[in-house]
């Protein structure tokens, strides 16, 4: 687990046209919505899974992905029955051990998966945490 200045964060994703992984999956737009009521008439690809951007006095907090050796947002799949706000609550705590009060929607990111050339909707949340990452 590690923290990085949300400053750093957000220069860094500026920067970044197109976004994408080493697998060639490519983000190709982050949708703002007011609230989670408005995730439903802007679905034209499947909801799969959900983030969190949570952040501890200024730091975002990322997890390390023993799978893909690589540093990253808590999220995961979303299970059968399961919300996007349950799901991203579940992920958080699942990786990195943080529980949130409160957790706030943010929107949608649309990504293009390129091992199968098909799109898909990620819900993306944003939470503030009180314990610092390491110190449960």
């Amino acid at each position: 687990m590690a923290l990085i200045r949300r400053r750093d964060f957000k220069a860094w994703y500026r920067m970044m046209e197109p976004i994408a992984n080493r697998k060639g999956d490519i983000l190709l737009e982050f949708i703002h919505l007011a609230n989670e009521e408005a995730i439903k008439p802007r679905m034209h690809s499947p909801l799969v899974a959900s983030l969190v951007v949570a952040e501890y006095e200024g730091k975002l907090l990322l997890v390390f992905s023993r799978k893909r050796q690589q540093w990253e947002l808590p999220s995961g799949r979303i299970e059968a029955g399961e919300s996007p706000r349950d799901c991203a609550i579940r992920e958080l705590f699942e990786e990195s051990g943080q529980s949130v009060n409160t957790l706030d929607f943010v929107g949608l990111a649309k990504v293009r998966v390129a091992a199968q050339y098909h799109e898909k909707v990620i819900a993306s949340f944003s939470a503030l945490t009180g314990t610092e990452p390491g110190r449960l």
